[in-house]
């Protein structure tokens, strides 16, 4: 599913990797998963990511993206 030298380039930080492993995880539908790694994504401003975590929390894809942003952090993104 995922490649290994992607999954540790994500686990060392690199914001692309972590959006490409989410990405995959969002494709396999284990939201809980993608939500961690395109979190960690988005926390480094990246855009990309930011805006597939909230469009999952839109379509109310995954408990965890709903209790993991709060809304200041959803209208943070979603106004950038």
């Amino acid at each position: 599913m995922i490649e290994k030298e992607i999954l540790l380039d994500a686990e060392y930080g690199d914001t692309k990797a972590q959006l490409k492993v989410g990405s995959a995880y969002v494709e396999h539908q284990d939201f809980d998963k993608a939500f961690y790694w395109l979190n960690k994504a988005a926390q480094q401003d990246d855009a990309e990511a930011q805006d597939k975590i909230l469009q999952l929390a839109v379509k109310g894809m995954g408990k965890i993206i709903d209790e993991a942003i709060d809304d200041e952090q959803f209208d943070y993104w979603y106004y950038k």
